[in-house]
């Protein structure tokens, strides 16, 4: 099992090669763009449409030796149980597919029968990591949703994890008893959820809140006891429930959530839909229009109609 990581600093894991993940990572975004290249060419035709699905199996054959270049880490501790939620995270960049927004390669978090959502924020220190994806990682400093933690079964946890170039902030969030009836919210930095169900069937789910509801006053939550916290770089992973000594309150960074394409970082809402390879198709009509008649005959089983 690999080692857990619980670090003041985004040096090296004990067990784990930045050089390694980086080889796996160039690997994945070399036939990821290939991928794309595919895309953008597809029409009603077998060759092509022959070369995309073997394109996509590759990619797939990729995914397990990616994750193994990944450390195991702590990310929360549950209020309520004292059980810790784990999970596989690159601290090595954001141009990873375990960043990707859509279709990310990743690990399910590990916790406790309490752990309701994992959601997050990010404040990079300088450009982010290039790659053909385009990465969601939330606003620039960390935020809880008022409309999950005004439930009174509801409690979160805040913790900092840094990673190379910038910072993660960790929100979980706990219910006991566990809450059915109310919206989850995406795993962070991804588009959807999964719901483990009783079967051992994984089902996902896509849930997102509007901004109005992201609240940015954590003082408040800490003093009614609705917000633990856990110091940046505490191996223990102690939960404090007082405002006294918290390093989360009033941090700078912007409030609006982030978009990364390539190696460029701004605001979701300056662009719409930001999928992979939208903005160049949105430049280009006849691509859009070759892409979709592509993709429409993929779907239809590669049959000439």
């Amino acid at each position: 099992m690999p080692q857990e990581y619980v670090n003041s600093t985004p040096g090296p894991v004990a067990g784990y090669s930045r050089d390694a993940r980086d080889a796996a990572v160039a690997e994945y975004c070399r036939e990821f763009r290939e991928l794309q290249r595919l895309e953008r060419e597809m029409v009603t035709d077998a060759e092509i449409v022959g070369n995309w699905r073997e394109c996509m199996a590759r990619l797939k054959a990729m995914e397990p030796a990616f994750l193994a270049t990944l450390p195991r880490l702590k990310l929360s501790r549950c209020p309520y149980t004292g059980e810790l939620v784990r999970g596989s995270v690159d601290i090595f960049g954001t141009g990873s597919p375990w960043w990707r927004d859509e279709g990310t390669v990743r690990n399910e978090f590990e916790g406790p029968p309490t752990l309701f959502a994992v959601d997050g924020a990010l404040r990079l220190d300088g450009m982010p990591e290039e790659s053909p994806f385009s990465v969601l990682p939330g606003p620039e400093k960390p935020f809880v949703i008022t409309e999950i933690l005004n439930r009174p079964e509801m409690r979160a946890v805040l913790q900092a994890m840094p990673i190379a170039g910038g910072t993660i902030w960790w929100m979980a969030y706990f219910a006991y008893p566990m809450v059915t009836d109310h919206a989850r919210v995406n795993d962070y930095a991804r588009d959807c959820y999964t719901i483990l169900l009783d079967s051992g069937t994984r089902i996902s789910y896509s849930d997102a809140y509007p901004d109005f509801l992201l609240n940015f006053d954590l003082a408040p939550w800490v003093k009614s006891g609705k917000l633990l916290w856990i110091s940046p770089g505490d191996i223990a992973m102690k939960l404090h429930a007082t405002s006294d000594g918290c390093p989360y309150l009033n941090l700078p960074g912007e409030t609006r959530r982030q978009i990364i394409v390539g190696n460029w970082k701004g605001w979701l809402g300056e662009l719409r839909e930001p999928m992979d390879d939208s903005l160049v198709r949105k430049m280009d009509p006849e691509m859009e229009k070759r892409f979709q008649k592509g993709l429409a005959y993929v779907k239809e089983g590669g049959t000439n109609g």
